[in-house]
């Protein structure tokens, strides 16, 4: 995100409040925006999802865990110009 920032991408992150990964990107000036809730399935949190998607004028959704796909893909269910991406990390030890 820092990097695509650093391309001037307009780059949004949703976040959880006071995470280290929002104050990792905060310090780097890439905008964190919060959920109204964070429970796996939300209606507010699907309709705050498609109000950013259109205010910014989204074109891809990137989430990193299986758990954050509900939310993203129930509000871009008949979104076709924009897409949804997820990428899985598997925890390999060193």
């Amino acid at each position: 995100m820092v990097e695509l920032k650093k391309a001037s991408a307009d780059v949004i992150a949703i976040c959880f409040p006071g995470s280290k990964v929002e104050q990792y990107l905060t310090q780097r000036g890439v905008q964190c925006i919060h959920l109204p809730n964070y429970r796996k399935i939300s209606l507010s949190s699907v309709r705050f999802i498609q109000k950013i998607l259109v205010e910014h004028d989204v074109d891809v959704v990137h989430v990193h865990f299986h758990s954050d796909i509900w939310v993203a893909s129930l509000a871009m269910r008949k979104d076709k110009r924009r897409k949804l991406v997820l990428s899985i990390y598997m925890g390999v030890p060193e």
